[in-house]
């Protein structure tokens, strides 16, 4: 099994994949649209867009080959599934 990448796994940032799956990083109640309480920002809306975009940013620094490089990822993909998870072989990466 695995999944065959267009770009080396060192150059996929975890953002990227969130992204092209159509998924938002979004810790805001309203979905982003500001219209939290009476169709207005909440108190606390701006708070939760920086979160937001802080996850996001965090997750643009961690690329597939780092998150797969992890032991905490290789030890779950092992008790899981009995393999190795740190086989990035160019633009394949075995789960």
């Amino acid at each position: 099994g695995g999944y065959r990448l267009s770009r080396e796994a060192s150059e996929i940032a975890v953002a990227d994949v969130v992204t092209a799956i159509d998924e938002k990083v979004d810790a805001t109640r309203c979905g982003g649209l500001a219209n939290c309480q009476d169709d207005e920002p909440c108190l606390t809306h701006e708070l939760w867009t920086d979160l937001s975009e802080r996850i996001y940013d965090f997750l643009s620094g961690i690329t597939l080959a780092d998150l797969v490089n992890r032991r905490e990822v290789q030890e779950v993909a092992q008790r899981q599934h009995g393999i190795s998870v740190n086989e990035i072989d160019g633009k394949s990466v075995v789960v």
